[in-house]
């Protein structure tokens, strides 16, 4: 099981292993845009003008594919892919086990009862990013 957490800063860790990441500055976003938008596939057209709107379309497009090479070359080897992406379209794979503490905390703060803990888990998402 893959956990990351987005509140505060970064961390990665994966069955209890903590994980180093030290991606380049647009990796941990790129994580972050597709674990929290995990239910559909995005287009790689919106993704790569969301992270690079500064850049030419060529640019954008190249600058994701650099990133997602580097974003599956930080995560942890596995038997299932942890991205699924073709030619038009980029996800997280839904197959594969994952925590992510922003889900944990909009469960949290949906709940009457739960929102001491929504309290505990909240931080900034991604400090500086």
């Amino acid at each position: 099981m893959l956990d990351v957490a987005l509140l505060g800063h970064l961390r990665l860790s994966c069955d209890g292993k903590y994980l180093r990441f030290a991606g380049r500055p647009k990796v941990a976003p790129l994580l972050a845009y597709l674990l929290l938008n995990c239910r559909q596939p995005a287009s790689r057209d919106s993704v790569a003008f969301a992270l690079w709107p500064d850049e030419s379309e060529d640019a954008a497009r190249a600058n994701l594919r650099r990133h997602l090479h580097y974003l599956r070359e930080i995560l942890p080897v596995s038997g299932i892919p942890w991205l699924i992406a073709d030619a038009h379209t980029v996800r997280w794979n839904p197959a594969v086990a994952v925590r992510v503490d922003v889900t944990e905390f909009e469960e949290a703060a949906a709940g009457a009862t739960s929102l001491e803990r929504a309290a505990e888990l909240y931080a900034e998402l991604l400090p500086g990013c």
